[in-house]
């Protein structure tokens, strides 16, 4: 046990389970704000999906798939620190796309969703992956109505694994193979993208779901050239 950590008793709560409302919650993963207000996704019983919000006492609707509304969600959601939602869903416009809500309102906020979904930091900027219309893949941010570009498969890169996220102050990591075959681990901070680590003399491979703290640093798997795996 790490020196400053001690384990001591836990509460667990039921936010949702499967019965008259809800059939199943595979294969998305649920996520929880500060304040102990959890958001998942759930096939219903009489049909469709949906986002929802529970914390323990009561379970709201965020979005389901009502007519005239959405098909089907098809991510994970995330929540920040006011209560704003985002996920994919398969929509009546057509297609999957990147949307948010807040306080009953929904916004379609991009017209195509990557794999997996997307992620959120406590401030509102969302980070997705998203195919480019000329081909190829790409990373991006959302905040206050602007996208930015984080990285891209026309430049360094050649393909992207995992999920993006986004720190406190805007800062992006991601897991990434280069055009000359190495992978690594990259962050983005500003107009920099700089390695984090990558395959060579140390390691040999790396878990498709890197993190960071609102200080820039990363965490990761890895596994090093000696075959061992590490943290």
């Amino acid at each position: 046990m790490a020196a400053g950590f001690a384990a001591g008793p836990y509460h667990l709560s039921v936010i949702a389970e499967t019965g008259d409302r809800f059939a199943d919650f595979a294969p998305y993963v649920a996520a929880i704000d500060d304040g102990g207000v959890v958001v998942f996704s759930a096939a219903l019983t009489t049909g469709g999906s949906g986002v929802f919000r529970g914390d323990g006492t009561r379970v709201a609707t965020v979005a389901d798939s009502t007519p005239g509304t959405f098909q089907q969600v098809s991510s994970h959601p995330d929540i920040d620190g006011t209560g704003s939602v985002c996920f994919y869903a398969e929509d009546a416009v057509g297609g999957a796309a990147l949307h948010w809500s807040r306080d009953g309102e929904i916004v379609r906020l991009s017209e195509v969703a990557g794999p997996l979904g997307p992620t959120m930091n406590s401030e509102g900027t969302i980070g997705f992956r998203a195919p480019l219309p000329v081909g190829g893949d790409g990373i991006f941010t959302w905040s206050a109505g602007v996208v930015m570009t984080v990285a891209d498969t026309n430049s360094r890169f050649s393909s992207f694994h995992g999920l993006p996220v986004v720190d406190g102050r805007g800062c992006v990591v991601f897991r990434a193979d280069r055009r000359d075959g190495s992978s690594g681990i990259w962050l983005r901070a500003g107009d920099r993208v700089q390695v984090v680590a990558e395959e060579g003399h140390r390691f040999s491979g790396f878990g498709h779901f890197p993190f960071t703290n609102r200080s820039a640093r990363a965490v990761m798997t890895s596994v090093l050239t000696d075959g061992t795996q590490n943290p």
